[in-house]
């Protein structure tokens, strides 16, 4: 079997255009943005806007890109398993993440809102993050989370919590950078960037990210969907007991261009060859796989 998703949210292009942007801040709240907004003391999911950590109305979290490769994550899910009250599981199928906040999860998982540098992610049917939604962490400069509702400022698909991730703009990098990484289950991080601010004022980034396993054979299913039927009607076609399919190839693409108080920044994920785990069906399907983009 082969499954080709397609879902229009997984490309993000904002184009903002901050003229008033700075008028809800006085001069000691701008002094102290410029200095700390980097730092993990200040949060804008909270309320909308900046603030130290400490008076924001809500039970929040902040990782920073050093913190990020301080623990040696690979995927945004390392990351956030760190998060005390936040747990990572896998859904039935094994093809997204779930987020669990303070226990409050089903399989779909749409009660934690994920924004990409504040655009939400979140597919219209099931309300969830669909397929594949985790991510690389090289290009991310900021993790905010919040624990606990956020409808308030975000609406329904906030329930449980919120999840921010911020991007690396052109001032986080330090010229161009490369770089691979190696692992079990023929694993390969592999990623390039760069940033640059130039004379005319304009500033430019660029990230490219792959990442791609061959998958865990060890994960046995004993028995699925198709075990039952069979024990019903009296066939013989489940493929259990079997290893699940986890493999996949991934690309993600940033890339940032802003000047003066223009600001254009776009995000694209391509997956090919993904394996789909105990089946789409919940029977092994050791042939099939499929394409996101």
């Amino acid at each position: 079997m082969r499954f080709l998703i397609q879902s229009t949210f997984l490309t993000c292009l904002l184009i903002s255009f901050h003229q008033t942007a700075y008028s809800q801040f006085d001069d000691e709240d701008l002094e102290a943005l410029d200095l700390s907004y980097g730092d993990a003391a200040f949060i804008s999911i909270a309320t909308g806007r900046s603030k130290p950590i400490t008076k924001a109305p809500a039970v929040a979290t902040v990782i920073t890109a050093k913190q990020i490769q301080e623990s040696g994550a690979r995927t945004i899910d390392d990351v956030l398993e760190t998060v005390p009250g936040l747990h990572v599981s896998d859904s039935s199928t094994r093809l997204t993440p779930i987020y669990s906040i303070r226990g409050i999860h089903t399989d779909r998982n749409p009660q934690v809102l994920m924004l990409l540098d504040g655009v939400p992610l979140t597919q219209l049917y099931f309300g969830d993050r669909g397929f594949a939604s985790s991510m690389p962490v090289y290009s991310i400069s900021r993790i905010e989370i919040i624990r606990g509702p956020g409808s308030a400022i975000y609406g329904a698909d906030a329930f449980a919590g919120v999840i921010n991730v911020i991007t690396k703009s052109p001032e986080d990098y330090e010229g161009a950078e490369i770089g691979v990484r190696l692992g079990e289950f023929g694993t390969q991080d592999i990623w390039l960037s760069s940033g640059a601010i130039h004379d005319n004022g304009l500033k430019t980034s660029f990230a490219l990210q792959f990442t791609a396993t061959d998958g865990d054979n060890n994960r046995i299913i004993s028995s699925d969907a198709q075990t039952v039927f069979d024990s019903v009607l009296l066939t013989d076609a489940s493929l259990a007991p079997g290893s699940m399919d986890t493999q996949q190839n991934r690309m993600d693409i940033n890339l940032e261009i802003a000047k003066d108080r223009w600001q254009l920044k776009y995000w694209s994920r391509h997956v090919t060859d993904l394996g789909g785990g105990p089946g789409i069906a919940l029977a092994l399907d050791p042939d099939g796989e499929g394409n996101i983009d």
